[in-house]
């Protein structure tokens, strides 16, 4: 069988690409340049080289850059300094206009149902103006049982009005009615309650509290009969920051007595 001799002819050497030749062959400076760039294991020595490269009178011999070169102006540092056309149209490019912030538009409150159910209905929800709902106890903790603030919390719905509908979804006030004719509507949630009147929400949900007898030990407003005066204790001054609270509707000195106030 006759052997195939392999051939021994050496390769051919790859094409130099095709935006260096000219270059290279003008400019023996800007090929080593461009070669130690490619050799470099780091990034930023790769950038940093080319950044000397583009400075003016880098370029051996005569000091002129490469033929096209586009000649630019820093505002800071050294000037002028040297870019490739394609880079020189990319510097170019108007940039792109601003996102114009669309303005998010006010909460309107929609019509509320404000009819009482009898107390029998316990499910039924509807809403009563802030302003006649007094609250049952005499004193709170400036702190919901999972530790947020009820200053944030009324500043939060305050900001943002239409979270009240949460607040209507998820937890609605338990209320009941106190006094000889049972004109006054007190409230068991006394915490949510304050958070709402110090907000400015023009109403807030409730519901028939399911057991009133099983939380009658929260009645510790004066006169037993509900307040529209609450002390806070505890909590930051920075939290409370900025709130008020609502005026009362009802114009009655055994519940209007008592000093609005706060303990920090």
């Amino acid at each position: 069988m006759e052997r195939r001799e392999e051939s021994r002819e050496a390769p051919a050497p790859a094409p130099a690409p095709v935006g260096d030749a000219p270059r290279s062959a003008a400019h023996p400076a800007h090929a080593l340049a461009l070669q130690l760039q490619r050799s470099v294991g780091n990034r930023a020595t790769g950038r940093l080289l080319s950044r000397w490269w583009n400075e003016a009178g880098k370029w051996g011999g005569d000091g002129k850059p490469p033929t096209g070169w586009v000649e630019r102006t820093r505002t800071v540092g050294k000037s002028p300094y040297y870019v490739p056309p394609a880079r020189a149209a990319e510097l170019d490019k108007p940039a792109p206009a601003a996102a114009v912030a669309v303005a998010k538009p006010a909460y309107v409150e929609p019509v509320r149902n404000t009819t009482r159910p009898p107390k029998t209905d316990k499910r039924t929800r509807w809403w009563v103006p802030t302003s006649q709902v007094l609250y049952s106890q005499d004193s709170v903790t400036a702190y919901f049982t999972n530790d947020w603030s009820i200053g944030v919390s009324a500043q939060k719905l305050k900001a943002n009005p239409s979270l009240i509908e949460g607040y209507a979804k998820d937890a609605p006030l338990e209320v009941w009615t106190f006094g000889k004719e049972g004109e006054r509507l007190v409230s068991f949630d006394n915490r949510r309650l304050w958070v709402m009147k110090h907000a400015g929400v023009a109403h807030v949900p409730v519901v028939w509290a399911a057991s009133p007898d099983d939380q009658a030990f929260k009645l510790t407003a004066p006169g037993g009969q509900g307040s529209a005066f609450i002390t806070v204790v505890g909590g930051l001054e920075k939290e409370f920051k900025g709130l008020t609270a609502q005026k009362p509707a009802i114009d009655d000195p055994t519940i209007n007595k008592l000093k609005y106030a706060y303990y920090w």
